[in-house]
């Protein structure tokens, strides 16, 4: 880990000085504190508890149980329930929202069968850089079909940088993962030595054309540029990610689907109706818990006081917390409002 943060991405950069790495001792700032592990959609996700004179404050961070490590957010709720807490800060991403939760093992599941349907034809996986465990998913999809998965070269330097942290996330050496070869005129210092690297790991262009049926392209939107570099004849697109929430993520949404009806490709995980983006469930799954698990939550964990964070329904909150020994505070001035 020392000599990862001493390292600058381009070699012939200045060395950098980071702080000290050391392990974590409990206390901060004369503060006792607690971290805690949990489950969510990128690695290193937690959650953290600080004691003050009115008690343990506890912030979720965001979180959810129906992932992979979906242990750790249960291990959290028991011992935050532990500190019998004063303040529990919670997200609520999908407060109030209806409908059960996808797991990553449906994923996985959606995701092989559609593969399997289309033997011989280019596949691209459209999923979070950030989404280290469907990462995973979709290597371990490419391995039961025969195929490699191509990822890209930032995409090999993010698993570079947290394959210090945990074994699991060492990935670069997986015979079925490979690096898609770009097309640069002047690629960068850091991405010339990354090549050097991993030479055995490098795919060009002409191989993916002569057997497409072989790869998974981790490619994105932002990614469009190497598929009119391949010039594919068709495929399967399979969009892993989340729902467009702004105007100007809609709006690419719909150019996305322009570029993919024009290359040929048969599209999963999104459509356009009436020029707006659908996105049926089954190939995505949320780095939030729903509003159910959120609500056993606060029970379990049975705070004085509840204070909703990062979500426009707080109100879901006082309602379904309604008669238990709860206050929860809500709008712009923390208002306590009574169960």
């Amino acid at each position: 880990m020392r000599a990862f943060l001493a390292a600058p991405p381009n070699p012939r950069g200045r060395q950098l000085i980071p702080q000290p790495v050391r392990e974590a001792d409990g206390r901060i700032g004369g503060l006792n504190y607690r971290a805690f592990p949990v489950d969510h959609s990128i690695p290193g996700a937690s959650a953290y508890a600080i004691e003050t004179d009115r008690g343990w404050v506890v912030y979720t961070g965001d979180l959810r149980f129906a992932g992979g490590r979906g242990e750790l957010s249960r291990e959290f709720v028991a011992a935050a329930q532990a500190l019998r807490p004063y303040l529990l800060i919670i997200e609520g991403t999908r407060a109030g929202a209806e409908g059960p939760q996808v797991s990553e093992a449906e994923v996985h599941e959606n995701a092989l069968k559609l593969i399997r349907q289309h033997p011989g034809e280019l596949v691209v996986a459209d999923f979070g850089p950030r989404n280290i465990e469907r990462l995973q998913i979709f290597l371990a999809i490419a391995e039961e079909t025969g195929r490699r998965l191509l990822i890209l070269a930032k995409d090999a330097y993010l698993l570079e940088a947290i394959a210090p942290a945990a074994p699991e996330w060492v990935l670069l050496r997986h015979p079925s993962l490979g690096i898609f070869d770009e097309v640069k005129v002047e690629p960068r210092a850091w991405e010339e030595h990354l090549r050097q690297r991993y030479p055995e790991k490098l795919v060009q262009l002409e191989e993916i054309q002569r057997a497409p049926g072989q790869f998974i392209l981790a490619f994105s939107y932002w990614d469009l540029k190497h598929l009119l570099d391949l010039e594919p004849r068709g495929g399967l697109y399979i969009y892993s990610s989340s729902e467009s929430y702004t105007e100007e993520q809609e709006i690419d949404m719909r150019r996305l689907w322009n570029w993919l009806e024009f290359l040929r490709f048969e599209v999963a995980g999104f459509f356009i109706e009436s020029g707006e983006p659908r996105f049926p469930e089954g190939l995505h799954a949320s780095g939030h818990a729903s509003g159910e698990e959120l609500l056993w939550l606060a029970k379990e964990i049975s705070p004085q006081f509840l204070l909703p964070v990062h979500t426009e329904h707080p109100e879901f909150f006082h309602q379904g917390l309604r008669g238990e020994p709860i206050v929860v505070l809500e709008g712009r001035d923390g208002l306590a409002v009574g169960p």
